[in-house]
Order: C-alpha cells, then sequence, then structure tokens
C-alpha cells in the first residue's frame, strides 16, 4: 500500500534527529507511525516543512512545496492529512482521504490557521485565526483517525460527522526506550512533563501542600517549551524544590522518569490522547491526573494511578489531588505496585508495531474496491463573510475577505500549486 502523509504546520519536522527530540505527541507520532508502517513493508511518503528531505528510517521526507508536481506522477493508496485540513481539497488522484488529529477545538478541526491578533485578552489562542471547519468539507473526508473515544465522540458532534467515519487509534510510545529497568528510584521525586499551559499553574499552586506532608519532597518539570515562563521563575524562587528542567531528549527523559516516584499532572486543558502520561506509565510510574478529556481513558483509577474528577483549580479537587500523591509518596509497596501494572498496561497498548497494524487493517480495508478519484470540490463560497468569523470563549471577530484570500492562496502556493483553489473560483458569480 502506498501512503503519503501531508503535515500542515509550518513547524519544521526535525527528521534527522528522529524520534529522539523532544517534540509535540502528533509530530512524534507522525514520526514513529510513518517509519513502523515502512517498517512492514508498504511505501511511505511524508510532505511537511522538514530539515532533510530525503530517506530516513525507510521513509520518503519531500519539502512540502514538491506535493503538487509528486501529485501530477504519483497515485497513492491513501493520503492522509495532519492536522489543519486544506490539503484535503488538494487535487491529488487517490482512493481515501483521511484526517488525522490531534486536536479538540470546539468547532472541531479546521481547514486553515493563520497568525492574526484577533484578541490578544484571550493569550496564544488570540493570536492565530481558524478558518472553515471541516464540516464544511464533510464531503472529502473519507475517515477521521482519533486517538481516543472521548475525541471520537467530541469531533463526531463538533464536526457533524456520524461515528462510523471515525476510528479510534491511540498513539504510541517507543517501549524500547521507555519500559522501566531496575533502576533505583528517588521515591520523593515527582515529575511534570508536559507544556507548562496545561497545567503547571495549578500544581505549582498546590506543591507545597504536598511538601507540607512530604518535606523532601522535590518537583523536577520538563517541557519541550524550553524556557520557564516567568512567571514560575519568580514563584519557584520562594518555593525550595521546584527544579526546572525544560527540554532534553527523548533519551534523556525516559532516564529521568525511571528515575521518578509518581507523574502529577492536573491538566487544564481536555486531552486528546496524552503522550506524556503515556511515556510516563511505560516507565513504571504511577500517575495522578485530572479527568479533562481522555486521561481517565489512560489511567485506571485506583490500578495504575489516580484520575481527580472536578475543576482543576478547585478547593476540592486540590485537597483530594494532594492525598493521592502524599498517599503514593508515603506507600512504597503501593506505588511499585501501580508503576508495574502502568508499564504492563503500556506494553499492551503502545507499541508502535501494533499500532502500526490497527492503521494497516483500517486503511487496507478502507481503500478495498475504491477506485482512485479526485476530491469533491463542492465547497462553500470560503470568502463569505457568514465562514470568516472566528471565536473562542464569548469573543468574535471577522477575517477581512481580501485578508482571508491572501492567506488561501499563500497557503495552496506553499504545497507548489498554482492553480484554481477550490471555493474561490465562483467569487465572480457570487458577487455578481
Amino acid at each position: 500500500m502506498h501512503i503519503t502523509f501531508v503535515y500542515g504546520r509550518d513547524s519544521e519536522l526535525r527528521v534527522a534527529e528522529g524520534t529522539d527530540r523532544a517534540c509535540g505527541g502528533m509530530v512524534a507520532g507522525l514520526l514513529s507511525l510513518s517509519t513502523s508502517l515502512a517498517e512492514r513493508g508498504h511505501e511511505v511518503d511524508v510532505f511537511a516543512r522538514c530539515d532533510q528531505p530525503g530517506i530516513h528510517r525507510g521513509v520518503r521526507y519531500h519539502a512540502r512545496e514538491e506535493l503538487a508536481g509528486f501529485a501530477e506522477v504519483v497515485q497513492p493508496d491513501v493520503v492522509v492529512v495532519i492536522p489543519d485540513g486544506l490539503p484535503l481539497l488538494f487535487p491529488i488522484r487517490t482512493r481515501a482521504r483521511v484526517l488525522w488529529t490531534g486536536n479538540a477545538f470546539s468547532s472541531g478541526d479546521v481547514a486553515l490557521t493563520a497568525s492574526w491578533p484577533w484578541a490578544t485578552q484571550l493569550g496564544e489562542a488570540g493570536q492565530r485565526a481558524r478558518l472553515y471547519p471541516l464540516s464544511l468539507f464533510s464531503s472529502s473526508i473519507d475517515l477521521v483517525v482519533a486517538k481516543s473515544n472521548w475525541q471520537q465522540r467530541h469531533l463526531s458532534e463538533q464536526m457533524g460527522l456520524p461515528e462510523d467515519r471515525f476510528r479510534v487509534i491511540s498513539n504510541g510510545v517507543d517501549l524500547d526506550k521507555f519500559v522501566s529497568r531496575d533502576w533505583p528510584r528517588d521515591r520523593h521525586r515527582i515529575v511534570y512533563t508536559s507544556q507548562a499551559r496545561r497545567g503547571l499553574d495549578a500544581l505549582i499552586d498546590l506543591f507545597p501542600a504536598i511538601k507540607s506532608s512530604v518535606p523532601q519532597a522535590e518537583l523536577h518539570v520538563f517541557s519541550y517549551d524550553g524556557d520557564a515562563p516567568a512567571w514560575l521563575s519568580e514563584r519557584a524562587a520562594a518555593l525550595p524544590g521546584v527544579h526546572w528542567r525544560g527540554r532534553v531528549s527523548k533519551s534523556m527523559l525516559a532516564d529521568e522518569l525511571r528515575s521518578a516516584a509518581v507523574m502529577v499532572y492536573p491538566s487544564t486543558t481536555r486531552e486528546t490522547f496524552c503522550t506524556s502520561v503515556a511515556e510516563a506509565q511505560a516507565a513504571g510510574l504511577p500517575v495522578v491526573c485530572s479527568s479533562q478529556g481522555a486521561l481517565p481513558e489512560r489511567v485506571r483509577d485506583g490500578i495504575d494511578g489516580f484520575v481527580i474528577d472536578d475543576d482543576p483549580r478547585s478547593d476540592e479537587f486540590g485537597s483530594r489531588f494532594v492525598d493521592a500523591v502524599v498517599s503514593l509518596l508515603t506507600n512504597d509497596a503501593r506505588r511499585a505496585g501501580m508503576g508495574r501494572a502502568a508499564t504492563a498496561m503500556a506494553a499492551q497498548r503502545y507499541d508502535w508495531d501494533g499500532v502500526a497494524e490497527q492503521w494497516e487493517a483500517e486503511l487496507l480495508d478502507l481503500t478495498a474496491r475504491r477506485p482512485l478519484r479526485m476530491p469533491d470540490v463542492s465547497v462553500p463560497y470560503l470568502l463569505d463573510p457568514a465562514v470568516l468569523r472566528v471565536g473562542d470563549r464569548g469573543h468574535t471577530a471577522r477575517v477581512p475577505a481580501d485578508l482571508a484570500e491572501q492567506w488561501l492562496r499563500s497557503a495552496w502556493a506553499s504545497y507548489g500549486y498554482d492553480g484554481t483553489i477550490p471555493g474561490l473560483w465562483a467569487a465572480a458569480d457570487v458577487s455578481a
């Protein structure tokens, strides 16, 4: 089977470094899955902004602007779009178009994102415009692959797609790298290994209570964000035992996890999978986390960790979260037993070859007896003011039509296309 992945974000894939570089779950998943599918004998191409185009670990990586020329001469069996959906409309002859997403936006996934400070009071979310919900292009989506049951339900509702158009396939973990070995553990060390914006502030609020019960407790924070946020530097100075470790390689992170006692994650965001938790489990750590999004699917409450309900910033949550962490730090037998259960579960669920086998089965079934075809281009007029509205948390704005057209043409050209864009060609008819 010939599988082509199209990665739509502007961030660069560091393919030469492979999966050892600290990166987000979507990027790590793309690099790992494409390699695993190639190892299973499939022909795999990846189009992205990448540092070193060429063949790496059996996968052909291409500069993004080469996609148009590639599609003129090659007809892949499947095109997998990650995560912005504009490439679903590209004139590529294929048997199936698949959307693979790690998002949980309130409106589902979108076709286009662009830098535009429309609501600066919202922080990072108000610095980017997210245009064109993919529900507008549902006829061009043959399958959506979600990472969790929670994400499937959420996207089905928000995108207006029936659940039978979805498949749930979780991400994997490099088990050879993370699975726990007989390393000595620091029984008082707790770790947080996600982006600061995902709940670190809530954890810092709770850490003094943890340290009050376990004076030897230390919190080590790892994040591919790199630099510590300014607010943490100020607060950590008054909190003995808090250590910002920042960005480290996956190999080093695995060593650090195998040396720790508990992963703590009072996530304030709706998690669609949570690679950070899966890696910690593979390394033999019990996890204490919130119940946001798919986290209850990752952590089995009372078996390999604790899932705490309620608002992560509420007093009730904080009290129960601290009690759970302290109970593990002060009970070696419970902590070790939950850690073993976490590793055993990770070995069953997160092996990348097993994940690739699930993808293989779904894609073979999807493409069986399907003819090669171009996409359905019956899309709405993309400069209609009704589809140019962006919004978040009660704030809304409308993108000017000329700016939206500029973004569309720029995005289209970034993949090497210079022809007609579906949804723009009818502009003269609509305005007449």
